[in-house]
């Protein structure tokens, strides 16, 4: 009698539905507070990658992202940083993501409203009527509407081909000419 109810109790647990995993919760920052994460737990415990989150964080709070073709979302950007957990330097790939994140940041608040030199740009995806401009001597180009002076896209030097992270998106010049890419596959060859 017993073998029997043990038998059934077995076979209602096989036939009863596993609980499911619920998705991860949307983040814009490292979770401090309960770090689940590998990449949360690195830079929680991290003041220098600390600092950087809350800096980004800061940012996030007071104007959130929306991707376009030349910017990656917040959430976007998050859920990619969190994949550093799987470079084989954690700390040097989190280190970089955050830097280049902030560059873009920087950039897209303190851009210049006028300046630039107006670019003919053909590629995957409509982008005319666009100022192109360095800002100061690093490889940054900022790309502007035209019309509205309102920055649109940052792009950074390709980091190195075996780097852990990579810009969204990337410059490389020739002479006049330059080729802006992105991670999502979009590009364009541009001249100013």
């Amino acid at each position: 009698m017993s073998f029997v109810l043990a038998a059934s109790s077995l076979l209602a647990l096989a036939q009863a539905a596993p609980a499911s995993v619920p998705p991860p919760i949307e983040q814009s920052s490292a979770d401090c507070a309960r770090p689940v994460y590998a990449s949360d737990m690195l830079v929680c415990g991290d003041s220098d990658l600390r600092r950087l989150d809350a800096q980004l964080a800061d940012f996030v709070r007071r104007a959130p992202l929306e991707a376009t073709a030349l910017i990656e979302s917040d959430t976007a950007w998050f859920k990619r940083r969190s994949r550093c957990a799987f470079a084989a330097d954690h700390r040097a790939c989190l280190a970089a993501a955050y830097e280049e994140r902030l560059t873009v940041r920087v950039a897209l608040v303190s851009s210049p409203e006028t300046g630039g030199k107006v670019a003919i740009c053909k590629g995957t995806q409509p982008l005319a009527g666009v100022l192109l401009t360095s800002v100061s001597d690093a490889p940054i180009l900022l790309i502007r509407d035209a019309a509205s002076g309102k920055g649109i896209g940052v792009a950074l030097a390709p980091a190195a081909k075996n780097a852990a992270w990579q810009p969204f998106a990337s410059v490389t010049r020739k002479g006049k000419r330059m080729r802006i890419a992105t991670l999502g596959g979009d590009s364009w060859q541009c001249r100013a």
